[in-house]
């Protein structure tokens, strides 16, 4: 299916004929020394001349340090699809060879936005430094995987809004930040993975609306000079290895850290059944210090087998095997969310996380009491401690100041309607079809969403019997992805649809 889609797009793309492509010879004022090839990719839809401005604010920024040089492609139908624009995209290399006289593989870099960033990825990582040597640039996008981050060509900066709701969104971006850190802790500029605040993905293409995105929280040109400088402080720390620069990095490292490290520590507690074991200990109640937990993570639980969960006493305590499955993480890095205008949003975050596991009766059972009443709406309270993990001011998980203070303001970004509020519902018990029931999360826009006003109710599936009271929870990192992005859904450009409730 993918395959076909993209042989057609691309045999009704070859109708068009492809337009030279846009040379920006540097700056008179710009240095002789170091003289430097940029083939920037421009993103899906957009026009190429959209970033003539945008590059001559970057070759003016690093007019002191590098002779600038730019060519920006020119794909059919302003479509950069990865493999099938290379030919276009080799055509802007050429073109800059000639105009430039730089054939120097180290002297050569590429950059990309959004598609033209999976192209850019696409491109550099099959050519292997053959003739992008000197480094790239990955703007609203990423690199296919974080392996392949790793061991990238080239040096590679990840930029990245922090109002980008697109696939290179914050969340998903977490586990690139946190490699990166592990491989090169005294070096982020060999693959940084860099954020900036109040921008988002159109900022990158300043005049174009990507549709899909959020408003920028920046006036243009406030929004323009911080991409323009994040990239020129990359380029020139690669190229120059200048004081400036590094400084200027591990400035910008320090500041993306605010941002991922929150993000980390809660998708930790969704691949380690930290969170169930959490929530276990709460059903447990005055019983907690009596209970003994493992948690068993079954990925594709709800599509596949998903076992009880199963309790023992041992040496006067519960022994609990909790059984736990992440529902609904995914990512945007096939070729179908490549080949389209606006890849759709890439997640890492889980819609639920089930929990199934031991009622408080049966613990008091165990241990020899009876009639011990069990907990009243568990689901409610944990989705509650969920929520708090990622607002209360004491934990490592709580997101960063500013992004709280977004989501109360009356104005969080440019046009913006305020952050949609948040309801806990009680639990709601569906028996047997607890293992197929989890949350219905369609606030993010992955499919079209009913109109509602006011508030985004959450409510748990649940089951109740004489052996388990299960929970289908709000995952606390999606509580960041909410509070980041998901509540101001309805102020998308080109949104005419709202939130939609939790079932």
């Amino acid at each position: 299916m993918v395959c076909a889609r993209v042989l057609v797009l691309s045999a009704i793309l070859g109708l068009a004929a492809a337009e030279d492509p846009i040379v920006l010879q540097p700056l008179d004022a710009a240095t002789d020394k170091n003289p430097t090839l940029l083939v920037f990719v421009p993103g899906g839809d957009v026009p190429n001349k959209v970033y003539v401005p945008l590059m001559k604010q970057l070759q003016t920024q690093l007019a002191a340090k590098v002779r600038l040089w730019v060519a920006i492609p020119h794909c059919a139908g302003n479509l950069c699809i990865p493999k099938i624009s290379s030919l276009e995209v080799f055509a802007a290399l050429k073109a800059g060879r000639n105009a430039s006289g730089i054939t120097d593989p180290k002297k050569t870099w590429m950059a990309g936005h959004s598609l033209g960033g999976v192209e850019a990825d696409t491109y550099m990582q099959s050519n292997k430094g053959k003739d992008i040597g000197g480094g790239g640039m990955l703007w609203g996008s990423n690199p296919t995987t974080v392996p392949a981050m790793l061991k990238y060509p080239v040096p590679v900066l990840t930029l990245v809004g922090d109002l980008d709701y697109g696939s290179a969104r914050l969340t998903k971006l977490a586990q690139y930040w946190t490699a990166a850190i592990r491989k090169t802790p005294n070096d982020p500029a060999q693959t940084p993975v860099v954020v900036l605040q109040n921008v988002d993905h159109s900022d990158m293409c300043e005049t174009f609306h990507v549709p899909g995105d959020l408003p920028s929280a920046s006036p243009p040109d406030v929004a323009t000079g911080k991409i323009v400088e994040a990239a020129a402080a990359f380029m020139s720390r690669i190229i120059t290895n200048d004081e400036v620069a590094i400084k200027s990095m591990v400035e910008h490292d320090k500041f993306t850290g605010e941002f991922m490290k929150p993000l980390s520590e809660a998708l930790a507690q969704e691949k380690d059944g930290g969170w169930c074991t959490k929530a276990q200990l709460y059903i447990a109640g005055d019983y907690a210090s009596k209970v003994k937990i493992s948690t068993t993570v079954h990925p594709s639980g709800i599509f596949g087998k998903w076992p009880s969960p199963t309790a023992t006493l041992v040496g006067g305590f519960v022994h609990i095997e909790l059984s736990e499955s992440n529902n609904g993480a995914k990512s945007a890095n096939g070729m179908l969310g490549a080949s389209a205008p606006v890849p759709p949003p890439g997640r890492t975050t889980a819609i639920s996380v089930g929990c199934r596991m031991i009622p408080r009766a049966k613990i008091a059972e165990l241990l020899g009491e009876k009639d011990v009443p069990n907990a009243e709406n568990p689901c409610k309270a944990i989705n509650q401690q969920a929520w708090d993990s990622a607002t209360a001011a004491t934990l490592k998980t709580r997101a960063p100041a500013s992004i709280l203070a977004r989501y109360n303001s009356k104005t969080p970004c440019n046009g913006c309607a305020p952050g949609l509020k948040v309801d806990f519902g009680n639990d709601k018990e569906v028996g047997s079809n607890f293992t197929k029931s989890p949350f219905h999360y369609n606030v993010g826009g992955d499919t079209p969403a009913p109109q509602v006003s006011g508030k985004f109710t959450i409510t748990s599936p649940t089951t109740l019997t004489d052996g388990e009271h299960s929970c289908q929870l709000l995952s606390p990192a999606r509580v960041h992805d909410f509070l980041i992005f998901d509540a101001y859904s309805a102020s998308r450009y080109g949104s005419n649809t709202s939130a939609a409730i939790i079932v």
